[in-house]
């Protein structure tokens, strides 16, 4: 309670607008005979499953006439699934909501990933606990395509609405309007002949004239044994036009890459931007991005175009982040890792706050959301702070705090009038960077945004200056010369036959500006425009020989050589040039898969 409540307090320090309130109806939008809970204010809208499953499961196939999947299955927690969000004043969906030929993709679904294996009935068949979802039983590790005879654990729904500071229970589904906040309250309890129980609750909060929901979370073991599980969200994200994704759409997980040597400071965030994907079939996963690489417990994304932003944050550490790709939809999940002694208790909360004005992010808090931009100015540089608030605002906020380097620390000081800044209006203010600072690759930040004595965002991390990214983007190759040696044959025509290598190469190459040239890595490449070249990718395990000499020239002269694996080192052996692999172990593995919730992965794809 004390994350909810702490929130709740703050709203009223900083002198927010409080708005029109907020409104809740039920609604059946899947149209499965069981209507969702919709909950609204000035600012957002979210629908919400609510666990109650339909007295009879409707019939529904995909337009290849393949049955679709239940979604009151084995997997996903049903009862306080995000089936959808919009920020109203700008009408931004984030969420692909379709169902496409092999796949029903809708909202922020969450699930405990690691079954709780409970009791062997025979060799390698388990019988085991899903928390959220209720027994099963299982082959092997149990991951969630060996679950059979699911028994579903029921859901207690409760509601409450916030007027005049108290929290009042609410009964029936008759619309309501105008309160000051609406909480919804999803409880199971499972108890078993094994020794094994659990008590999982989730609590969603949404407060009038607030761009964020909250939702607090609290997994109990009420059985007489210890257990382990893991839990994460999984958006089908799709923040861009046609409820899907595009160029427009970033993506931002904050990490913590090595110390950049000559630093005195450690970076300790780095944007990462997935950028603009071509088709990926079947989906792809970009690899966990471990513990020790995570610089904050939160993940963002937003659309170029319009500016809009959504943040998730997490108040407990993260233990690993997943990530990956499909042709339609993305998906960032952050992973909990949770050991229960019988009669503990994990609590953990999440916001997932909205606005618009911002085209990145770099820091979060309770009260809304910080960017900044370096940007040139006739005495030399300066850095524009942009703040987008959760609520909206009158009075004054002040930028407070200090930027360092080794040797010399300034204090900063801004204040500035934040009357009408809002969720849809950021608060900025400029700090003109002294001369000695102007030319530093990275700067530490200890800053505070601040309404009165109330903090509203903290930064405390250091920052590259020029995030300028390394690759060349939106044509900045001006026509360099590039050369893709991959495997592939000719048609009837006499053209390469693309595959999905190879249209992934072109497709970024050609948006990056370069000329992009095609040919197999094995044959004698004399169709290719070798001269002015200044790049050659071998995205193949093989190379002629031809090939191989052309490549030896091209580095003699100074051109770069890109080797993308798996590589056979028999190519090489007659060969100054060796392929060089960093195996950093964490964010670089393509796979069609994960074998179970860890890292390790059944097959690996050509790509």
């Amino acid at each position: 309670m004390r994350f909810l409540l702490g929130l709740t307090a703050l709203c009223v320090a900083i002198g927010s607008v409080r708005g029109e309130g907020v409104a809740r109806r039920y609604q059946d939008i899947d149209d499965d005979g069981q209507p969702e809970i919709i909950v609204e204010n000035d600012y957002v809208s979210y629908s919400v499953l609510t666990g109650l499953e339909p007295e009879k499961r409707p019939d529904k196939v995909f337009p290849n006439g393949r049955k679709m999947p239940y979604k009151y299955g084995a997997r996903f927690n049903w009862a306080g699934w995000v089936y959808g969000m919009e920020f109203k004043p700008t009408g931004r969906s984030w969420f692909v909501n379709q169902d496409d030929a092999g796949e029903n993709w809708h909202g922020i679904p969450e699930e405990f990933e690691e079954a709780i294996l409970m009791s062997e009935l025979e060799p390698g068949v388990y019988a085991t606990l899903l928390p959220g979802i209720g027994t099963a039983v299982g082959r092997g590790l149990c991951f969630r395509g060996s679950l059979r005879d699911v028994k579903h654990a029921s859901w207690q729904v409760e509601e409450e609405r916030l007027d005049n500071g108290k929290w009042v229970a609410v009964k029936g589904q008759e619309p309501a309007t105008g309160a000051d906040g609406w909480r919804v309250r999803f409880t199971q309890e499972i108890s078993t002949e094994y020794g094994y129980g659990c008590k999982y609750v989730k609590e969603m909060t949404l407060l009038a004239g607030k761009s964020a929901l909250e939702t607090r979370r609290v997994l109990e073991n009420t059985g007489k044994k210890d257990f382990q599980t893991t839990w994460f969200t999984h958006g089908f994200w799709g923040q861009g036009k046609d409820g899907a994704f595009d160029r427009d759409c970033w993506s931002i997980v904050p990490l913590r890459p090595p110390q950049v040597v000559g630093s005195a400071y450690p970076n300790t965030l780095r944007d990462v931007e997935p950028g603009y994907v071509r088709e990926f079939k079947p989906a792809y996963y970009w690899g966990p991005i471990s513990r020790e690489e995570i610089g904050g417990n939160w993940h963002a994304c937003g659309n170029r175009a319009s500016g809009d932003v959504f943040i998730t944050g997490l108040d407990r550490d993260i233990a690993f982040f997943r990530v990956w790709t499909d042709s339609k939809t993305y998906s960032i999940e952050p992973f909990l890792a949770i050991d229960l002694k019988a009669g503990d208790k994990y609590e953990w909360n999440d916001l997932r706050g909205m606005g618009n004005g911002l085209k990145g992010l770099k820091a979060y808090g309770n009260g809304g959301m910080l960017d900044w931009e370096v940007k040139n100015t006739e005495t030399g540089k300066a850095i524009l702070f942009k703040f987008v608030p959760f609520t909206a605002l009158k009075g004054e906020l002040t930028l407070k705090g200090a930027i360092e380097k080794p040797g010399l620390v300034k204090l900063v000081e801004l204040t500035a009038d934040a009357a009408g800044a809002s969720p849809t209006k950021p608060w900025s203010v400029e700090y003109q960077l002294p001369e000695a600072m102007v030319d530093c690759e990275m700067l530490n930040f200890r800053l505070d945004v601040m309404a009165g004595d109330s903090s509203l965002v903290k930064v405390n991390g250091t920052y590259r200056l020029d995030v300028t990214p390394r690759a060349a983007v939106n044509g900045k190759a001006k026509g360099e010369k590039v050369v893709l040696l991959a495997d592939t044959s000719k048609d009837e025509e006499g053209n390469w036959k693309p595959n999905l290598t190879t249209r992934y190469w072109e497709g970024a190459l050609t948006d990056a500006g370069f000329g992009f040239q095609l040919t197999s890595s094995n044959s004698g490449g004399d169709e290719i425009a070798w001269e002015g070249v200044s790049v050659a990718i071998v995205a193949s395990s093989r190379i002629a020989p031809a090939n191989l000499r052309r490549l030896e020239e091209l580095a003699k002269r100074g051109g770069s050589v890109i080797v993308q694996g798996m590589i056979d080192y028999r190519s090489y052996e007659q060969s100054d040039l060796l392929p060089i692999c960093a195996d950093r172990g964490v964010s670089s593995v393509h796979s069609t898969f994960p074998r179970d919730g860890t890292r390790e992965f059944e097959e690996i794809n050509e790509f």
